[in-house]
C-alpha cells in the first residue's frame, strides 16, 4: 500500500468517525419515539442537520422524566 493511499484511508476513516459522533451521540439511546418528542419540543418536523439543541426548561414537565439518564 502507498504511503499516500495509507493516509487517505486513515484520513477518511477519522472524518467518518468524527461525524458520527457529531450527527448520531447526543441521541444515543434514544428511541425513535423520543426523537420525534425532541425535535417537536425543538419546533423541527423532521432532522435536516445537526441535531438541535433545546433548554431543559423547554421541555413539558409531563416529558421531562423521559430524558433522564438511568
Amino acid at each position: 500500500m502507498f504511503d499516500e493511499e495509507l493516509y487517505n484511508k486513515i484520513y477518511g476513516s477519522w472524518l467518518g468517525r468524527c461525524a458520527g459522533c457529531m450527527l448520531y451521540k447526543p441521541v444515543e439511546g434514544f428511541t425513535p419515539k423520543l426523537i420525534r418528542i425532541w425535535l417537536k419540543i425543538a419546533g423541527e418536523d423532521f432532522l435536516e442537520n445537526y441535531f438541535p439543541n433545546i433548554r431543559l426548561e423547554d421541555i413539558p414537565k409531563d416529558r421531562k422524566l423521559l430524558f433522564e439518564k438511568s
